[in-house]
């Protein structure tokens, strides 16, 4: 664990009055990228023609830090410095609707991009612009904006690489033939380089007969991986973590940079463990960014966006029109505006296309905020990915039994409690090494000292252990004959285990992260399991994670929330790892 302050990186707005070297400073991830769309740039330095540039990625994904990044790049490393200057838009351009205005625009960002080189030339920008901007002759007004623009560059002796964010929103409120002729220029202009971005694919950008079909070098924002996750935390938090503890982070913000740095900022007084329990409290600290999220989208839109975060998991168009309320072509309507948003993703295709919020932990803002049993849900899911990722393989007795047992005269002594556990241990690793025979002796051996505590005088805290022991008993059992292929008395055993598993929710969790895995690399029937967890379906819907692994090793189809798929994801490598270790052994 480092001791490091941490790092403020800036969620919103990156670069915005931030100095190259603090920009590079907190440019930590999307190295790879960058180098993308550093090298098209150097390449398009010495061509008669450019290829320009867009970056993709749905909100939060880093596309602003990335193109900050780069413009940072180009001021200031001599390869590019003398050959091309950056000209940074605002991250919204509401005022363009017209190859005009956007060459109004350009000229205000190359006058303050100048300021501090050549003061004459920005201030000459700035009068032609404050002279031209009253004009209503579009036609006129545009080729004097544009000459305008021409003539700096010819005067700087470099190529402009205009930095355009939002190029979807762009062309949806600008006027019909703005992308036709912007396309025009970027092809008969080798002095202008586009380097745009977009929260998500668009028409004028993928119909054959539309204007920026096949014009850009596209270049996708991926979710975070764990490394890179791992490498933000730390410069955020000021603390290393494992891979196993950043996993749960990256799963529930869907490694969105953004978010992260939400959950890491929160974390720096907290370990890892203590912020998943404290989730809700990160949730409602960042309400206004979340309900901020939905009061910019129009009225049937987010009506619309509200159901499929509701519906939590992939749904179909008529799912989400029944759940918003509406006719199946209004929101089918409304789910492609918000797919072009970036706030909605589209999988699979004709009818069997499903929508998903782009960003899963909406769904968990809104369920927390809604209703008790719908809080329990996500609170059941955040326990067990505690259970599941967490920094111990070993389960610790919960803090009830924790503080029983100190308040024992019987378990002070230590003597019954130490050789329990140990016995209980050395039975499922007896089962996993493939010694059944040994481990069915020490499992009788744990029922001798089950029975002695079963006669303790201290019965208020005889019945949770002795619970616990019989779990452990059954469960080892189970894994000794699932080992020797009598498969039918492995799942009475584990029928029987389950049963006797502890009330509280995250040793259950631990108990059967521990023994599923292992039957079923022993070769136990996924549905055979299943059955024993659907004949009690209120505790069994605690291990949410583990029964749609099971039903997806299983075969089956199913369909759930991101997090929980991406969580049933690494169980069914524990699966393998499993089916492995026992075939070695």
């Amino acid at each position: 664990m480092s001791n490091e302050a941490g790092t403020v990186i800036r969620k919103f707005n990156p670069g915005l009055l931030q100095s190259d070297e603090e920009i590079r400073e907190q440019f930590v991830v999307r190295g790879h990228e960058l180098d993308l769309v550093l090298d098209e740039l150097r390449g398009n330095i010495d061509s008669p023609s450019c290829q320009h540039i867009l970056v993709f990625g749905p909100r939060g994904r880093g596309k602003t830090m990335l193109l900050a990044r780069i413009a940072a790049e180009l001021r200031s490393n001599p390869d590019f410095a003398d050959a091309l200057l950056p000209v940074r838009f605002m991250e919204e351009s509401p005022e363009i609707f017209t190859l005009t205005d956007f060459w109004l625009e350009t000229m205000f960002h190359l006058a303050n991009e100048v300021d501090g080189r050549n003061a004459p030339l920005a201030q000459e920008l700035h009068e032609i612009r404050a002279a031209l901007a009253p004009r209503w002759r579009e036609q006129i007004t545009e080729a004097q904006a544009r000459a305008a623009v021409f003539d700096a560059v010819d005067r700087l002796g470099k190529r402009l690489v205009l930095i355009v964010e939002n190029l979807q929103s762009l062309c949806r409120d600008a006027r019909d033939e703005f992308g036709w002729q912007l396309r025009e220029v970027l092809q008969t202009e080798p002095q202008i380089i586009l380097l745009a971005s977009a929260t998500s694919r668009f028409r004028e950008l993928d119909e054959v007969d539309e204007p920026f079909f096949e014009m850009f070098r596209i270049v996708s924002l991926e979710a975070l991986d764990t490394e890179e996750c791992g490498r933000l935390w730390k410069v955020v938090s000021g603390k290393r973590a494992t891979p196993l503890e950043v996993r749960p982070l990256q799963i529930l913000t869907g490694g969105n940079p953004r978010l992260l740095v939400m959950a890491a900022e929160f974390a720096r007084h907290r370990s890892i463990r203590r912020l998943m329990s404290e989730l809700v409290t990160l949730i409602d600290e960042h309400t206004e960014y979340f309900r901020g999220h939905l009061e910019v989208l129009p009225k049937t839109e987010r009506r619309v966006y509200v159901s499929v975060i509701d519906l939590w998991q992939p749904s179909s168009a008529s799912e989400v029109a029944a759940r918003a309320r509406v006719d199946i072509r209004v929101a089918s309507t409304m789910l492609g505006r918000l797919v072009e948003r970036g706030a909605v993703v589209r999988q699979g295709r004709g009818r069997k296309r499903l929508y998903a919020a782009a960003e899963p932990l909406y769904s968990m803002y809104y369920k927390l905020r809604r209703e008790r049993d719908e809080t329990a849900v996500v609170e059941n899911l955040i326990r067990f990915m505690v259970a599941c990722y967490g920094v111990d393989d070993l389960w610790q007795p919960s803090d009830p039994l924790s503080v029983e047992a100190a308040e024992s005269e019987v378990l002070r002594r230590g003597i019954r409690r130490h050789t329990a556990v140990a016995l209980s241990y050395k039975c499922m690793a007896q089962a996993e090494i493939g010694l059944a025979d040994e481990a069915l002796d020490s499992c009788r051996q744990l029922e001798d000292v089950a029975r002695l505590w079963t006669n303790d005088s201290e019965e208020f805290l005889g019945v949770p252990w002795v619970a616990w022991l019989k779990c452990r008993i059954a469960g080892a059992r189970a894994l000794a004959l699932a080992v020797r292929a009598e498969h039918r008395a492995s799942i009475r055993q584990f029928r029987i285990a389950y049963a006797a598993s502890p009330s509280d929710h995250e040793a259950t969790i631990h108990e059967m992260l521990r023994l599923v895995p292992a039957l079923v690399g022993a070769g136990i029937s996924p549905r055979d399991l299943l059955a024993v967890f659907a004949g009690d379906a209120g505790r069994s819907a605690d291990l949410w994670p583990l029964v749609v692994a099971l039903e997806e090793h299983a075969g089956n189809q199913i369909r759930a929330p991101r997090q929980v798929k991406e969580v049933a994801a690494d169980i069914r490598d524990r699966f393998i790892e499993a089916a492995e270790r026992m075939g070695a052994t």
